[in-house]
């Protein structure tokens, strides 16, 4: 019986089931929320809905209800709802809301949508879709057991309205997770194609992506064990996403406008298990995805409809893995195109075609297409049985074929141990290429398949021959064989089970012993590790040829870290292990048939540190369903998509590994992919190429994306969409790195050379320099590979490649890969060299003298020229202490410039950049963007002149624009950058030139100094935007200021003032040594300030820290007293033994009393000691027990005469008097017996145990007020201000009479301690004279409305902005390129003034495509990231607009 041909069987069994009978719906034990029932005849909507007898009864009640985490949905089993079902809400991670069914009978429930909205659907702003089943921005749902249709009820030819079955969807929402599709029963999905319509974006089950405002996209999402079709028109199972789908417009109903222009990936999509059938288009087709896992599915009679299209295809993935399945019966004709079982589309970059059986498809097996777009595709362990026989648009099918532009160079196809077979009558080809164009054969194998031919067939396309090698060869056909397979096999019917006999199916190919194709395989590599059948495939034992691996040697199948040897229990692996070192967060344990490595699901990221010299060859891995594994170390990553299937990977990475980082993105979490057989193999360390897979960004007009400049495969390329040099690429390293030399990759050797530039950013920094760091603009090299060194002292983040020429005609800008490295210094440290060439390099002339600067430049570049030479420490020293000692010789002009090339901030986004203002030129401008401004005044300008001066005048150069009018300032000054005092006002002022000077006549210094533009020129016509062309300010350092040592003289006196008998030793003997310090400070005639005010508040910190010694008071009253009532004992009425107990502990009691090294503790247990002794008094023989009841109450009353009255509470010595007169009267009746007499002295005694102390004050510490006082007192009256001199004085004698009040609290001392720091705190410096601040002194950063913001004048024009594409990739807006102002009217520039305007750009080429190029160049600025990458701006030092 057939494998496969069971599936079929099965399919056809279900397909009859799924109309009769349906299994339940499981029942989760843990599972929280409501359940709900619909019963669509019995129920009501007015019930409660959570039991069968309570069932809801409508759609209408369930459309209308939020439903919870852990709630189910019950539909009762056999009814019938028409209308739409869209119930509201999300599930939540491990808690999702399921849909299912209850009842009696095999009928599922069913929704039909009967058209339920007619032409009104597809109405996103109000969400109205012709769905039977629609869900919008949820998530965390299981959607099961339903049967769905959609059509208008009869024979309706005409209907062409757009329906779905079940429709979810997302808009703007980000990542939903976790909508599962079922064991669901969608067929009649009716809308009939219009002419060739393929209808993608409509039929069965759908998931769409709106939007185009926030990045959305799925996880996570599972469409399992459904049955699709028949008589769905269009798709059965599709995805569609604005956010990186291809557009259809024409298809789908999307409009091209709303895509986003960037792609938002997908992640963790499962289609499992799908029998789809009859379908009129695609069966399955995801898209705009990272990795998606297609398995188990049998598609039957699918793309019966008019227009061809592929029962499996997919397009814009990342990584698709399609096994398992099984695809027949695929339409085909004359009229239509594609129609082959599987299509790797557009922009599907790896994908895995394995284990799949397909047959009696016309069109053919397998087809390529992917629109210009690179791809890397593995054809392997498949089995084809007569594909490619019938006819389409492009002439016959083939096994493979290739068309859409997929025949460029850097795409792969590696096609091996496949077997295809064609029986007599199916005359197919082997391979096409409808683009007829030309392949690398290199590109495109075909190793170790048996390809088998009864038929005429057509052989192999003259455009799709690849390069074959160990093919087997048989049947009678032979177009089929090549004479070009060196090592070529004949294969017999022999040599299979039961080749070609009816009813053998996939078993008929199974190999038999004696076959010549056991063994006989080339080595394949990264081949999987198992074949169609399950057998192993050894990674260096030779394998069979075709599908079928049985009996083969499987050699080092599992060899490598297995680690079988650990236990059976699940058991953390951390540490060394294997010669490897474990990192945390690995477990093993038995998990089926082997015991494997995982993850403990804390994390995503795992590390192995591998022995030196080694690295990973290759590895065993599985998980419950489709997962994301990403493998690297010393900068090489893969990524691969792991599956149910224990398949083995290889990683192929050209360098050992130190750390291997083990990333790992699973729905189930990390701990659901299963790791085993582990391969090390030896290894060199390869260089590390900084840029490999760093963010890579470019202008944004790109035929091929930037990442393809850097992801390692130099068969990939960036490519510019257009045949001008204006497209740039660039590089993020994510850190500054000392570069030491790079390799530009192009697509071949050239006749005539490409011409580049390569410039750079510092971490930081927000231009990119002006000078490239290695110019090859005349470059005449045409060599592919292009290498560099670069000067020392070149340390960047950012890498920016421009292309300045093309090597010839019809080139469009791009390249193959860029590699850049880090300066090697393991041999010879040059490190402490290259910090000091960053730090010259960087340094700006500013104030020193021409001839000092010019030496410090020379000694530059010999330190340069010493770098490359030194080969020995001594001389890297020697070239170190040159450079050092040029910059130590720099001198200063006395009077110079101090703003120059300082570092300045301003008010406002800045059209041109405010360096501009202190750069040293006049003929540049700082302009703040008066587009980005609410009021375009006031706008201020700041420079930092890194320390404080006195200054003593200003400079301030406006553009020269020759016009009338002035402009209006004020420059103030601040110490702190947020206090600012106006130095020179001219707010106001009726007169003023284009270059203003003034003098600045403050005694005071600052570092700050701000010009704040208030007014602009006035005349007819003015329109300006706020700007100044150059601002000077000049002046002198401040005099040295005396050391103020009074504050700290004082706090010292106060300090010694303290009593040390009142602190502990340790606090106390810490403050003397910081008294001692503080001492020799204000001996030293050199301490500075700062020393003086930190030594200051070191002393105040150790005095408030001062413990306050606690002396332990011992209380002995209440011993005395009870030896006292003790010694009241007659020794006649008691055993000798028990008084000789009670006069012993009498005798240790009278010790503690009188010795004074007794505790507290000890007073306590000599006082229980004695009322024990007391309580074990035994009567003599022959005494009464009234005597010794009378002798014990004679004791209790001593023992309570004797206590000290002082000491206790009024309460309870209250209570023991009245005890004690009771007794004592008692006493006097000479009839009391002995019980009466115990009962009143066990009152007596409960009393004195009862006992409480009085409460005393606490001792009130003014010590540390005392010591305020004298240090308060110390302080002279000197420079500081009458006011807060007089608040000290104040605060002394308000200290000074709490100090005295005998009766004052710990809070009131303590209060008065802090109000004297306060005042002392407050002590002020007599101001030093300075000009009156005019009126108007205020702070431009919150400015107030001018009175006329809007006055005529001239502005710069307002600057050109390249339109959004969408992407979160930089957005470069263009620069500024000019000088001040220009005429928005005339466009025109007048003395230096620019109109509007972009800088050229250099750029890049590459292979012209099919697209249309973009035109247009960006100049600049790079936009922020989403990835949080910096502005980088193309920095020129003239900003004219």
């Amino acid at each position: 019986m057939r494998r496969l041909g069971k599936r079929i069987l099965a399919g056809i069994a279900a397909c009859c089931m799924v109309c009769t009978t349906m299994p339940e719906i499981p029942v989760w034990a843990d599972a929280e929320g409501t359940t709900y029932y619909v019963d669509q005849d019995g129920g009501n909507d007015d019930a409660s809905g959570t039991s069968e007898a309570e069932a809801w009864s409508s759609l209408d009640k369930i459309n209308s209800v939020t439903f919870q985490p852990g709630d189910r949905i019950l539909f009762q089993k056999g009814d019938v709802w028409t209308g739409q079902l869209s119930p509201k809400g999300s599930g939540e991670e491990g808690n999702p809301i399921v849909i299912g069914a209850y009842g009696e009978g095999d009928e599922r429930p069913r929704i039909d949508g009967n058209n339920w909205c007619g032409e009104d659907g597809d109405d996103l702003e109000n969400r109205i879709f012709n769905s039977a089943v629609y869900f919008y921005n949820q998530e965390y749902w299981e959607i099961t057991s339903l049967e769905v249709t959609n059509r208008i009820p009869g024979d309706n030819p005409d209907d062409h309205i757009k329906k779905y079955g079940i429709l979810i969807m997302g808009e703007d929402a980000g990542t939903l997770r976790h909508m599962y599709c079922q064991n669901l029963y969608v067929h009649d999905v009716v809308s009939h194609p219009i002419g060739q319509q393929a209808g993608i974006g409509r039929g069965g089950i759908i998931y769409i992506i709106r939007g185009n405002q926030v990045p959305t996209n799925w996880d996570d999402i599972v469409v399992e064990n459904n049955y699709v079709g028949p008589n769905i028109n269009h798709y059965g199972i599709n995805f569609l996403s604005t956010w990186g789908s291809s557009q259809f417009q024409h298809e789908s109903g999307i409009p091209d406008s709303e895509y986003a222009g960037q792609r938002v990936n997908s992640t963790n999509l499962v289609i499992r298990n799908n029998y789809c059938k009859d379908i009129g288009n695609a069966a399955i087709c995801p898209s705009a995805y990272s990795n998606a896992l297609i398995e188990h599915n049998t598609c039957d009679g699918c793309n019966s409809g008019p227009n061809g299209n592929v029962p499996v295809w997919w397009e814009n993935g990342d990584c698709t893995v399609v096994q398992f399945n099984e695809v027949f019966g695929s339409g085909a004709s004359s009229s239509k195109e594609d129609s082959q079982a599987f299509d790797a589309d557009v922009n599907a970059k790896l994908n895995y075609i394995q284990y799949n059986y397909t047959h009696d498809n016309p069109s053919g097996a397998f087809f390529e297409c992917a629109l210009g777009t690179k791809y890397t595709t593995y054809i392997r362990y498949n089995i084809s049985e007569n594909d490619g026989w019938g006819t389409n648009v492009y002439g016959g099918g083939a096994i493979v074929t290739l068309g859409g532009y997929s025949s460029g160079s850097g795409n792969k196809m590696y096609v091996y141990n496949n077997d295809f077979y064609l029986s007599e009558g199916h005359d197919s080809y082997i391979t096409n290429n409808w683009d007829q164009q030309q392949l690398n054969d290199a590109d495109f194998q075909f190793k170790n398949n048996i390809i088998y031919s009864d038929a005429q067939s057509k052989g192999w396309s003259e455009w799709f021959k690849g390069s074959v090698d160990n093919n087997a060869y048989g049947g009678t056909d032979q177009n089929i064989r090549r004479a070009d397979d060196e090592n070529a096999l004949e294969v017999k019917a022999s040599d299979f089970e039961d080749l070609g006999t009816a009813g053998a199916g996939v078993d008929g190919f199974k190999l038999k012993e004696t076959s010549g194709c056991i063994g006989t395989g080339a080595l394949i590599p990264d081949n999987g590790g198992l074949d169609y059948f399950g057998n192993p495939v050894s990674s260096d034992g030779y394998p069979n040829v075709g599908a079928d691996n049985s009996f083969a040697e499987i050699g080092a199948q599992n060899a490598g870290i297995d680690f079988e040897d650990r236990p059976e229990e699940e058991t953390a692996l951390t540490g060394s292990y294997a010669d490897c070192d474990f990192r945390e967060g690995w477990l093993t344990a038995q998990t089926g048939s082997s015991k494997e490595l995982y993850g403990d699901g804390q994390s995503t990221v795992y590390k192995i540190s591998l022995p030196d010299n080694k690295t990973l060859k290759s590895f065993q891995a599985h998980c419950s369903g489709s997962a994301l594994v990403k493998i690297g170390g010393n900068g090489y990553e893969k990524t691969f998509n792991i599956t149910t299937l224990k398949n083995t990977y290889e990683l192929q990475i050209p360098s050992a590994i130190k750390e291997m980082t083990v990333t790992v993105n699973s729905p189930k979490g990390s701990s659901d992919v299963k790791f085993d057989n582990l391969v090390l193999e030896d290894a060199e360390y390869a260089r590390y190429n900084l840029a490999l897979n760093q963010p890579a960004y470019s202008d944004g007009n790109d035929q091929y994306s930037p990442s393809c400049g850097n992801d390692g495969d130099e068969g990939t390329m960036w490519v510019h969409a257009g045949d001008d040099l204006d497209g740039y690429w660039f590089v993020d390293l994510g850190q500054d790195y000392d570069l030491s030399d790079f390799e530009l990759v192009f697509e071949q050797d050239e006749e005539n050379a490409w011409g580049y530039t390569i410039e750079a950013a510092r971490d930081g920094e927000e231009y990119f320099e002006e000078q490239p760091i290695y110019d090859a603009s005349e470059n005449t090299d045409g060599s592919r590979v292009q290498t560099g060194s670069f000067e020392p002292g070149t340390s960047y983040r950012f890498i920016l490649i421009r292309l300045t020429k093309f090597p010839g005609d019809d080139y469009w800008p791009g390249f193959a890969e860029f590699k850049v490295y880090e300066r090697d210094n393991s041999e010879l440290d040059k490190s402490a060299l290259t910090d000091l060439i960053l730090k010259v390099k960087y340094m700006q002339q500013g104030n020193y003298t021409d001839e000092s600067w010019q030496n410090l430049m020379n000694a530059l570049e010999q330190a340069k020229a010493d770098f490359n030479a030194a080969v020995t420490p001594e001389q890297v020293d020697a070239a170190i202490y040159a450079l050092q000692a040029a910059v130590d010789s720099l001198d200063e002009h006395t009077d110079g410039n101090l703003a120059l090339n300082k570092p300045v901030t301003s008010s406002a986004e800045e059209y041109a950049p405010a360096s501009n203002g202190n750069d040293g030129s006049t003929d540049t401008l700082w302009i703040v963007n008066g587009d980005a401004v609410e009021e375009l005044l006031p706008q201020w300008w700041q420079v930092d002149l890194g320390s404080e001066f006195v200054l003593s005048n200003y400079q301030l150069d406006f553009e020269k624009d020759e016009a009338e009018g002035f402009w209006q300032y004020r420059i103030e000054g601040s110490k702190d950058g947020e206090n600012f005092d106006v130095l020179e006002d001219k707010t106001e002022s009726e007169s003023g030139i284009r270059t203003e000077t003034g003098a600045l006549t403050s005694a005071e210094s600052y570092r700050y100094v701000r010009v704040v533009l208030t007014g602009f020129p006035e005349y007819d016509g003015a329109d300006y935007w706020p700007a100044f062309a150059e601002f000077q300010v000049f002046g002198q350092e401040p005099a040295e200021p005396e050391v103020d040592k009074e504050l700290l003289k004082a706090k010292v006196e106060g300090a010694k003032a303290l009593n040390p008998d009142k602190y502990t030793e340790e606090s106390y003997g810490v403050l003397l040594d910081k008294i001692t310090e503080a001492e020799a400070v204000i001996e030293d005639d050199e301490a500075a300030q700062e020393l003086v005010d930190q030594k200051c508040d070191e002393l105040q910190a150790l005095i408030d820290a001062l413990e306050v010694k606690v002396i332990e008071q011992v209380k002995k009253d209440r011993l005395a007293a009870m030896a006292a009532g003790c010694r009241e004992a007659d020794p006649e009425l008691y055993t000798e033994e028990s008084f000789r107990n009670l006069t012993d502990v009498l005798a240790q009691a009278s010790e503690a009393l009188e010795e004074t090294w007794y505790t507290q503790e000890m007073v306590d247990n000599i006082s229980a000691l004695l009322e024990e002794a007391v309580n074990g008094l035994v009567p003599a023989e022959e005494v009464s027990a009234e005597d010794t009841a009378r002798d014990l109450a004679k004791m209790r009353l001593a023992q309570a005469a004797a206590l000290d009255t002082t000491l206790y509470s009024e309460e309870s010595l209250e209570k023991i008097a009245l005890q004690s007169k009771a007794l004592s009267d008692a006493l006097e009746n000479p009839e009391l017996t002995a019980e009466e007499i115990n009962s009143l002295t066990a009152q007596l005694t409960a009393a004195l145990s009862e006992l409480t102390d009085k409460e005393e004050p606490a001792e009130v510490d003014r010590e540390k007020l005392n010591a305020k006082i004298i240090e308060a007192k110390a302080i002279e009256q000197g420079d500081f201000t009458d006011e807060s001199y007089g608040n000290l004085q104040n605060a002394i004698i308000a200290a000074e009479g709490v100090y005295a009040d005998e009766n004052a609290t710990q809070e009131q001392i303590d209060e008065q301690v802090e109000l004297l720091k306060n005042a002392i705190s407050a002590l002020e410096k007599k101001p030093a004279e300075k000009p009156d601040d005019p009126d108007d002194p205020k702070d431009p950063e919150k400015p107030s409305d001018p009175e006329d913001p809007h006055k005529p004048g001239t502005t710069p024009t307002t600057p050109t902005t390249p339109g959004d594409n969408g992407s979160d990739k930089p957005k470069p807006p263009a620069k500024p390129s000019g000088s001040g102002q220009g005429n928005k009217n005339t466009g025109t520039n007048n003395n230096g003034s620019g109109a509007k305007g972009t800088s050229g750009g250099s750029s890049v080429k590459s292979p012209k495509t099919k697209d249309e190029a973009r035109t247009g160049m960006f100049a600049g600025l790079f936009a922020v990231s989403a990835a949080g990458i910096i502005v980088l701006e193309m920095k020129k030092k003239r900003s004219r607009r």
